[in-house]
């Protein structure tokens, strides 16, 4: 059987767009492409005959009498960059122009364009999805976390990324831990109109059950369990007061009002530049998708828990995980351009940057000196996000560089040194291990008794 595309836009009649794509398995910038004339892919032919479209516009059933309804952006989940599953035949990988010949100015006048402008919301992967879903099999999957623990100390990387390694007894209380739970609160509030979103208080408050069911479970021995219970319940006061306050500030400062969550906790995978036989992708998380309403800017918030706005505010403009970010949110643009087909003029919202939304360490007591929360929005034009691409690719250059010495039995201290300042005691989970590699210590003995090993990409890592 042969289709063309108006057999396809006879078939899907008065259906949406989006709804039809979701129906048949094809993303809506390919049905697009297909509407528009795109000659239709051998897998793509396959999907519609299977959804039972007929050549001269039919599909062999009479039309439903209530409209499908349309999903929400965050429901609706693109196939290019997904693993197989059922309905898809095979993963189609984009070749991405690259960053400096994107035009930012990607409005479209209706006179000057005979094929028309097609309106769409941008897809949005769902946030349980990983990289390794993401990303097609065999793929090299980078994160921002992984580039900065690079480019930290080797060994660090050595011994997270190319090993693998994490400790077996999680750590339940300190700084990281306040921000993952924070972050979990916030992400059950932040959900798009019309999906059940909960109050964060509330929602702080579920979080802290898990996590002390998840202590008393795992920590056996009572003595180190009453010990993490004291500092678990300061943090706890701590985070409490965090959030109702953050509560009051919104209702009183209306900061989200003007705010539209696009999408929440959205995972995102793009093929990168990078001269190798394996594939790169880099990947990262967003923690909201938001269009504000006023001027219809859309921007990526990323929550922070912090001790000062001063120190964390000075280097905002350069901070890389939110280039990382901004640089993802332009290819998923670019990709649903050139999902549509040649010759077809596909409009997507361009991403203006991030707004960074800062809560402080502080309980507020009277003692304390506001401001106890802050936003700041700070936007990339493409003169950064090219330099920030150029210096992703030349760190990923010598990651790979270094990881292909290692696979071919280079030493671990040659390649792959420690770096040292004063961090690492509190911040570096191999602290106790690190010394161990120099001083003649058993330090594999150590490691099979203390760590085991994952893959960084199956699942993604928590907050922050």
């Amino acid at each position: 059987m042969t289709l063309t595309g108006a057999d396809v836009r006879a078939a899907r009649g008065r259906e949406s767009r989006k709804s039809f794509s979701v129906r048949v398995g094809i993303t809506e910038a390919k049905i697009a492409g297909i509407e528009k004339g795109r000659a239709i892919r051998d897998d793509e032919m396959q999907l519609l005959i299977a959804a039972g479209i007929v050549a001269g516009g039919g599909n062999g059933e009479a039309p439903p009498p209530v409209p499908t309804p349309e999903p929400s952006p965050a429901a609706v989940e693109p196939q290019v960059l997904r693993g197989p599953k059922s309905g898809v035949t095979e993963i189609n990988v984009i070749d991405l122009p690259p960053i400096e010949l994107l035009d930012f100015d990607i409005d479209i006048d209706d006179d000057t364009d005979p094929l028309g402008i097609i309106n769409v919301e941008p897809l949005g992967p769902p946030g349980e999805a990983t990289p390794r879903q993401l990303a097609p099999p065999g793929s090299r999957i980078v994160s921002n976390s992984e580039v900065q623990t690079f480019k930290r100390c080797r060994r660090k990387w050595w011994l997270a990324f190319y090993r693998g390694l994490e400790p077996l007894k999680k750590k339940h209380t300190g700084a990281l831990q306040i921000g993952t739970h924070v972050h979990k609160a916030l992400a059950a509030y932040y959900q798009p109109e019309g999906e059940p979103h909960t109050d964060p208080r509330d929602a702080l408050e579920r979080v802290l059950v898990e996590a002390w069911t998840e202590i008393e479970g795992t920590v056996d021995d009572e003595l180190i369990r009453n010990t993490i219970a004291s500092e678990f319940s300061k943090e706890a006061n701590l985070m409490r007061a965090m959030i109702e306050g953050y509560v009051q500030w919104l209702e009183e400062s209306g900061h989200d009002e003007d705010l539209e969550v696009v999408a929440p906790e959205a995972v995102l995978a793009a093929p990168f530049d990078v001269e190798r036989e394996t594939p790169v992708y880099i990947t990262g998380r967003l923690d909201v998708r938001l269009r504000r309403r006023s001027d219809n800017v859309r921007l990526f918030m990323d929550h922070k828990t912090c001790g000062d706005f001063t120190s964390k505010s000075r280097t905002l403009h350069m901070e890389p995980q939110m280039l990382h970010y901004h640089l993802l949110e332009v290819y998923d643009a670019l990709r649903q351009r050139v999902e549509a087909g040649d010759g077809v003029h596909y409009e997507v919202e361009h991403t203006d940057g991030a707004m960074y939304n800062m809560l402080r360490k502080v309980l507020r007591t009277e003692r304390a000196n506001p401001p106890f929360y802050q936003r700041l929005e700070v936007r990339h034009n493409k003169h950064e996000l090219e330099a920030h691409r150029q210096d992703l690719a030349g760190v990923i250059d010598q990651m790979l560089t270094l990881e292909a010495q290692l696979n071919a039995g280079d030493h671990p201290g040659r390649v792959a040194p420690k770096t040292v300042n004063d961090t690492c005691s509190w911040s570096c989970e191999y602290f106790a291990l690190c010394p161990m590699f120099d001083d003649g210590s058993r330090s594999e003995q150590f490691i099979e008794n203390n760590f085991q090993t994952h893959d960084p990409y199956d699942r993604y890592p928590e907050f922050g």
